[in-house]
């Protein structure tokens, strides 16, 4: 893999190293993607593994490169990542694959062990249904049903209105490294506070920016909302796909206004079909929302269930190709969880934030 990935300093953001350099950023970032490789679970086990007879290097220098706050994570994640994007689309299989190239955004928990860690913050694990220390992680996944590439992600603080969960003696021991404004770092800390949909918007230029063409915009309920809705729409060449909530939200039909839950109960038994491959319950209406059409999928596995509706604003979709595109969307859980069990995403306990960006940096990469 790393014989076809192109490493050069300018692209990936290095500066050239000094002649009496004896371990240069490329060498220890190579090193650092090859980690779980030859079982090597974090720098200090660096000196008892294989790699330890290429390169003499110690832990200090392996920690003193992850704490660097001028270290272009993005720029070196979309780098190498658009060549492996590059390889995969000139293959056979995908150009005679059947399902679309997807972007899938989701997020997930980054619990710490200590709220003394730099911009930890409470969040609320929807999992176990308690509260940690810890990010939220928010991931963007490319999916073409065969390959998944982790393109980009956010570490996210919540309870911004309670000063993210610490209390006064907590947030002045909370670690604070003394990072110049115009650092890399400093850039990550500032997204740390913002709006979630509005970081998912920032991803999806940057991916547009980088030339990587998708079709759809995959998200489930906790997402979507007009206004991601409404941007996606603007993009030219694209459509969103998404799951709803049941909620107290209006769709414009025949002249009036319902709910997802009254226009279900309006549809079903007009317009209620049973697709056999599935083994589900669907029906389909178009609506308007905030004036602009778009169609719900609605399905259940039978009457007993509760109905689930999904949202898309291509209007020549049917049923069954929109049910095989939102299966796409299981990829990111997949990545996350291997990400965990395998790579040890969560496992990074350094109290630096530059040092936490730089570890999910890596874990995406490998």
């Amino acid at each position: 893999m790393l014989k076809n990935v192109k490493f050069n300093l300018r692209p990936l953001g290095f500066e050239k190293p000094k002649p009496n350099c004896l371990y240069p950023a490329l060498c220890i970032l190579q090193l650092l993607l090859m980690f779980p490789m030859f079982t090597v679970s974090n720098p200090s086990h660096y000196a008892d593994s294989p790699l330890f007879k290429l390169v003499s290097c110690h832990k200090d220098v392996f920690y003193d490169f992850l704490n660097n706050g001028r270290t272009k994570w993005r720029k070196i994640m979309y780098y190498i990542n658009c060549q492996l994007w590059t390889k995969i689309t000139v293959r056979s299989d995908f150009k005679k694959r059947s399902l679309p190239t997807v972007l899938i955004f989701d997020d997930t928990d980054i619990i710490k062990a200590s709220n003394a860690i730099e911009m930890v913050s409470r969040i609320f694990s929807h999992v176990t249904h308690s509260k940690h220390w810890g990010y939220k992680g928010l991931f963007c996944c490319l999916s073409d049903g065969i390959s998944q590439l982790l393109m980009d992600f956010s570490l996210c603080r919540e309870y911004k209105e309670a000063d993210f969960g610490l209390n006064r003696r907590q947030s002045a021991h909370q670690y604070k490294a003394a990072d110049g404004e115009d650092s890399e770092i400093a850039s990550r800390k500032k997204e740390c506070v913002m709006s979630k949909i509005e970081l998912m918007k920032e991803m999806i230029k940057r991916c547009i920016n980088h030339g990587i063409h998708f079709e759809y915009v995959l998200c489930d309920s906790w997402f979507t909302c007009t206004d991601i809705v409404n941007f996606v729409r603007g993009l030219h060449g694209k459509d969103y796909l998404g799951m709803i909530k049941m909620s107290k939200t209006r769709y414009g039909y025949k002249k009036g206004l319902f709910t997802a839950n009254t226009l279900a109960a309006k549809l079903w038994k007009e317009k209620e079909r049973h697709n056999r491959m599935f083994g589900y319950t669907y029906m389909v209406a178009d609506v308007t929302l905030d004036g602009k059409p778009v169609r719900l999928f609605f399905t259940r596995r039978n009457k007993n269930d509760k109905w689930r509706a999904y949202l898309t604003t291509n209007m020549k979709l049917d049923f069954k190709k929109a049910f095989r595109i939102y299966s796409m969307r299981w990829a990111i859980e997949v990545c996350n969880k291997e990400e965990k069990s395998l790579l040890g995403m969560d496992k990074c306990q350094s109290r630096h934030f530059a040092a936490q960006i730089a570890h999910v940096s890596i874990t995406c990469l490998q």
